[in-house]
């Protein structure tokens, strides 16, 4: 439970980096929008290798969770303790 907790807590940080107007990861985010919607909607309906249903390979099953790699670079950005 304070594993999903302090978990919860880092996310909130980062979201509120993102969407403060004065975050420069805001700004990259508002002038890249397009680009993003872009990267995710053309994955969008695609079947996805994950290495398996019941023991899925976690390096795969990173890479179709975040498919947007610009997105990624902006979250990338976002120092967090």
């Amino acid at each position: 439970m304070a594993l999903l907790r302090q978990r919860q807590l880092r996310y909130r940080k980062i979201w509120s980096a993102v969407a403060s107007d004065s975050s420069a990861a805001a700004l990259a985010k508002a002038e890249n929008e397009t680009k993003i919607i872009a990267e995710l909607t053309a994955v969008q309906g695609k079947p996805i290798d994950i290495g398996g249903y019941y023991r899925p390979d976690a390096t795969l099953v990173s890479a179709a969770m975040r498919p947007s790699q610009t997105f990624n670079a902006i979250l990338a950005c976002l120092a967090v303790d």
